[in-house]
C-alpha cells in the first residue's frame, strides 16, 4: 500500500513456466492465484470488432500462456504473506522453474 498516493495494488503479475501447474500448486495449499490475462484480446462481446488473428501478437500470446497474478492487497495478513513467500521460494527452488525465469527476466 502506497500511503503517499493512496494506491493499493491488488495483484502482482509474474511469468511462470507452467501456468496451470503453478495455479494448481497454490490451489492445493488453499491460496488462490489469478489468471486474468488468458488472451491478447478479451473474448467479451464488445470486442468482437477486433477480429484478432492468432499469431498477430506473438509476444502477447506468449505472455498470456505464462502470466499469473498473485493477490496482494492490504487485507492479506502478515501470516498469509509469509506463507506465500515461503511457498514461492519452494516452488521456484525447482531448477526447471529457475531456468525459465532466468530466460524471461534475464536474471
Amino acid at each position: 500500500y502506497d500511503n503517499l498516493n493512496n494506491i493499493c495494488l491488488v495483484r502482482f503479475p509474474l511469468l511462470v513456466k507452467d501456468k496451470v501447474h503453478f495455479i494448481n500448486f497454490f490451489d492445493n495449499l488453499g491460496f488462490e492465484i489469478g489468471s486474468w490475462f488468458s488472451k491478447p484480446i478479451s473474448s467479451n462481446v464488445l470486442n468482437n470488432d477486433f477480429q484478432y488473428l492468432s499469431g498477430s501478437c506473438i509476444n502477447s500470446e506468449m505472455i498470456c500462456k505464462h502470466i499469473i497474478n498473485i493477490p496482494i492487497n492490504e487485507k492479506i495478513s502478515e501470516i498469509d504473506f509469509d506463507f506465500l513467500l515461503l511457498n514461492l521460494k519452494e516452488y521456484f527452488s525447482d531448477p526447471n522453474q529457475l531456468n525459465f525465469l532466468s530466460k524471461i527476466y534475464k536474471i
